[in-house]
């Protein structure tokens, strides 16, 4: 049996993350600021949920939040989430059983980084790569 790449040589490490009760607008700040589309929500390094900018106009603007409103009540509490001990073809079948584009990895309860679907294809072959993307674009 092949040794199996683990999660925690492809992730990105200690991602940008915003904190539950930081605001809408520091969250959308870091969405400039880091040229990115979600972020993890933690409460002290615990991961609790994800926010997307997409989160922040549907469920914040648009219901008439403030700015200054906590990202907890716009963000999604349903994370999914991985180790970083897994392997890469774990992480790959996750991605495509819940359509997912990234997985957070999480150790002892914290988040410790974040793996792409692009990190995942730098390593696997060209088969197991698109059988991931497959199940993300169904």
């Amino acid at each position: 049996m092949e040794d199996a790449i683990q999660v925690n040589e492809v992730m990105t490490e200690n991602p940008v993350a915003v904190e539950r009760d930081q605001t809408l607008q520091q969250a959308a700040q870091l969405m400039v600021d880091n040229d990115c589309g979600s972020l993890p929500v933690t409460d002290s390094g615990t991961l609790c949920g994800v926010i997307t900018d997409r989160d922040i106009t549907v469920r914040g603007v648009a219901a008439g939040m403030p700015a200054d409103h906590p990202v907890h009540h716009a963000m999604s509490a349903k994370v999914v989430s991985i180790r970083s001990d897994a392997s890469t073809g774990e992480a790959s079948e996750l991605m495509a059983e819940r359509q997912l584009r990234r997985l957070y990895v999480v150790d002892d309860g914290s988040l410790v980084g974040v793996v792409a679907l692009a990190d995942l294809a730098k390593e696997q072959t060209a088969q197991q790569a698109t059988q991931a993307l497959e199940g993300i674009s169904q």
